[in-house]
């Protein structure tokens, strides 16, 4: 479970107000299952991860340790 964060002020996100203080949590799984991770995001492509090349390639919505600041890649 990602960890939990409160808003500092008062604040309007796509039409939803969000009171200072609020508990706020990331939703991993629309990160992780949305449609830019491609048609069937439950099976296991190594190719997701890798570039024409056949680099490494971390794409933005791969997010396996939750948000934030640091990423364990």
């Amino acid at each position: 479970m990602p960890p939990c964060h409160t808003s500092d002020k008062d604040t309007h996100i796509n039409g939803y107000s969000i009171p200072k203080n609020t508990a706020i949590m990331t939703n991993m799984d629309s990160l992780m299952m949305g449609p830019e991770v491609g048609d069937d995001p439950i099976e296991f492509r190594p190719e997701r991860f890798l570039t024409e090349d056949g680099r490494p390639f971390y794409p933005k919505w791969f997010l396996p340790f939750s948000t934030g600041k640091l990423v364990s890649l």
